[in-house]
């Protein structure tokens, strides 16, 4: 399942387990339960729809292996699972008349660059991968806007990433800076001002 082409095109989506467990358990519990084996960066539970009574967990680990062991250590009744990360959609329908006013205006920034923090990254990657590919791997992080790729004829190539919020951008930074992809390359990514 790893090394197929569905989880090539998303790589972070095997750094995440879906694992159900009972309803009395509390995230930290779900975490503490795991963590035993393997790095767990996040859990969160929502309420298992086809068995009331239970809870789904979504965790989130520090690389692949610590998923991978925690998949294979999981107990049968966990029925652990990869889970795909699902983009997340905006309903016209849910958008109430005066808010959908604002969700269209375009974005306007402050002219002082102090004032707003950076929505813009910079990524040092392969010269293999194409705008496509980068596009892909950097809109696993919801609100990304704008992706552009150089290439110099080098081994390495830039690219300029844009987020229409900070949160998001730092969120990429933190996640993608110094992730393998393709395998064995490194990815690079700093501030935009950097």
């Amino acid at each position: 399942e790893i090394a197929s082409s569905t989880i090539e095109s998303k790589p972070l989506d095997c750094l995440r387990l879906k694992v159900k467990c009972a309803a009395e358990l509390d995230a930290d519990a779900v975490k503490a339960e795991f963590g035993k084996i393997s790095a767990v960066n996040s859990v969160q539970l929502v309420p298992d729809k086809k068995s009331p009574g239970n809870n789904v967990a979504y965790l989130t680990f520090e690389s692949f292996l610590d998923a991978a062991l925690a998949f294979e250590t999981a107990k049968p009744e966990h029925k652990a699972k990869f889970a795909k990360i699902k983009p997340r959609k905006v309903s016209l329908e849910s958008v109430q008349p005066q808010e959908a006013r604002s969700f269209f205006r375009p974005v306007t920034r402050r002219r002082s660059s102090t004032l707003l923090p950076p929505t813009k990254l910079t990524v040092l990657c392969s010269s293999t991968l194409t705008q496509n590919q980068i596009w892909r791997l950097f809109d696993i992080i919801p609100g990304l806007m704008n992706c552009s790729i150089s290439h110099d004829g080098g081994s390495i190539s830039s690219a300029t990433v844009t987020y229409n919020n900070t949160q998001s951008a730092k969120y990429a930074r933190e996640k993608l800076h110094k992730f393998e992809y393709p395998i064995g390359e490194r990815i690079v990514v700093r501030d935009g001002s950097e």
